[in-house]
């Protein structure tokens, strides 16, 4: 119950302000994690179009997708993610989306998302990204990194990096 009322906090403060999207996703584990996305999805059904919705409703997409829920589809997340984009500048959701993007991705594709990492990394380096955030975007390079003869010596250093923060 209290992860539901939370997870209600946390839409209510995504409506007034940008919300701190690692917090809104640890609460919509929780609430996954307690049984409550059900709950969660009829608070957001009541608050579809307003500032925040987007935000919320992706990370508990991707928390119930995390969760095994064969009902959600990365499709569904992107959109939400992609929907977002005007509620939370920045790159935390960039990041999400390549994050997605390269779970699936083939061998040619990791090179064209590893330059599209090393482009956020640069653009991100000069805003209020949380250190969550730029652990996770320093360790995503390193995976693609690590994948590819040619850029094998630099995933050692994006991993350096990422345990930086």
């Amino acid at each position: 119950a209290q992860a539901a009322v939370a997870f209600e906090a946390a839409i209510t403060a995504a409506q007034k302000t940008a919300p701190e999207l690692p917090l809104v996703e640890e609460i919509a584990a929780a609430v996954v994690a307690h049984g409550r996305a059900a709950d969660a999805m009829a608070s957001l059904d009541t608050v579809r179009g307003q500032p925040g919705a987007h935000v919320c409703a992706a990370a508990l997409l991707a928390a119930c997708y995390a969760a095994g829920d064969s009902g959600v589809t990365d499709v569904m997340i992107d959109d939400e993610l992609a929907a977002a984009a005007p509620e939370l500048p920045g790159s935390a959701l960039a990041l999400r989306r390549l994050e997605r993007r390269a779970r699936k991705a083939g061998a040619s594709e990791r090179r064209e998302l590893a330059a599209e990492l090393d482009a956020l990394a640069h653009a991100a380096a000069g805003e209020g990204m949380s250190a969550v955030d730029r652990a996770r975007l320093h360790f995503l390079r390193a995976g693609l990194y690590e994948d590819d003869p040619e850029t094998r010596d630099r995933a050692e250093d994006a991993s350096s990096n990422g345990l930086a923060f």
